[in-house]
């Protein structure tokens, strides 16, 4: 009993983890909660059914050709099957990934409770798998949620829920077969490595096109009882004004020229509100030397001064280029990054109108 309880506990609070994940949108508690426990019972059913006609060995390649395929399988019909729910909640593209997550999240659950029970050491291998397998577990599937978001949503996308399919299926399959046939800790533990990696990719891409991001707008400033003198590196007029907040970070705007200036640390909060896994160390990198002034936008209105450590821009620019940021990022992984051309052939040219 206490097993069961310690693997749901582990449960539940990958499931808190998973929704604070999804910042710009919060799904409903109890909707997860129906996609963890009927979502994860329905595909630990689907699964056994289907093992019961199609009976799999510990070997590689039924790794690869049966556990892969109709672990992934069952986990997809299971999120098919509870899919009414919490279908008015399934409103942006990290949607699928949650949903997916929490039904794998379930299954991971069970499967934990049945290994533990016939182990000798059933707390060791629980905690063990509670790291290992639950993120793998979800990690796998990911790819299934989200090529199932744009097939509800977006367009017909069977064409990405196969490829989805094929993936997801493939790296688990690897996944199990190198635990069945190799003794390389190395191996393994570093494919599992590159799933989460991958995983957290995924989630970042998905919350980069989220339609529920603030706008840095006018009506989301406040101020704050804090008045500061400064020089505008704009206009050089002297300022005296309050600080302003938007989502945590602080800013001013200079009533001279209406630029808005933004210090290195809340530039790099703010370029990450708006895309997700924003890489700060690149961005400095790719800074001019010297000090020079850099220009972020093909129109020339956004700079970075590199000297002062701010970035200065009218807000109704910056509104407007903050808006598009998430976007040219996935856009640039599509480009450059397997994960991001694999978030292509799962259907994201249907959610970023490209051609397929």
């Amino acid at each position: 009993m206490i097993i069961v309880l310690l693997a749901f506990i582990v449960g539940f609070l990958y499931l808190l983890w998973i929704r604070k994940k999804d910042q710009f949108e919060k799904e409903p508690f109890g909707r997860l909660l129906i996609a963890f426990l009927v979502g994860g019972t329905l595909s630990v059913v689907f699964s056994l059914t289907i093992y019961n006609y199609i009976p799999a060995e510990h070997t590689f390649i039924d790794s690869i050709l049966k556990i892969g395929p109709i672990e992934e399988i069952s986990k997809l019909l299971a999120l098919a099957a509870c899919y009414k729910f919490f279908e008015k909640d399934f409103n942006e593209p990290a949607d699928g990934l949650v949903y997916m997550s929490a039904v794998a999240l379930g299954f991971s659950t069970i499967e934990n409770i049945f290994y533990s029970f016939s182990s000798n050491y059933p707390y060791t291998l629980l905690a063990l798998r509670s790291v290992i397998c639950v993120l793998g577990h979800m990690s796998f599937s990911g790819y299934m949620g989200i090529a199932y978001y744009i097939h509800k949503k977006s367009s017909s996308n069977w064409r990405g829920l196969l490829v989805s399919f094929i993936v997801a299926s493939v790296a688990h399959g690897l996944y199990d077969g190198f635990i069945f046939e190799t003794n390389s800790n190395l191996l393994i533990y570093g494919f599992w490595l590159i799933s989460v990696i991958f995983f957290i990719a995924f989630f970042n891409m998905t919350l980069s096109l989220s339609p529920f991001k603030k706008r840095f707008h006018h009506d989301e400033f406040k101020e704050i009882n804090k008045v500061i003198s400064f020089q505008c590196i704009n206009c050089e007029a002297d300022i005296k004004s309050n600080r302003l907040t938007f989502q945590k970070l602080e800013f001013s705007i200079c009533e001279s020229c209406d630029q808005v200036l933004v210090s290195r640390d809340h530039v790099f909060k703010l370029f990450t509100y708006y895309r997700p896994g924003f890489r700060k160390k690149k961005f400095v990198n790719s800074l001019p030397e010297g000090g020079q002034k850099a220009l972020l936008d093909d129109n020339g209105n956004i700079h970075y001064h590199s000297q002062h450590h701010l970035l200065s821009a009218r807000h109704d620019h910056l509104e407007i280029w903050l808006n598009n940021f998430g976007k040219k990022g996935v856009l640039e992984r599509i480009e450059t990054k397997i994960s991001g051309k694999i978030f292509k052939w799962i259907g994201a040219d249907k959610l970023l109108g490209l051609n397929a």
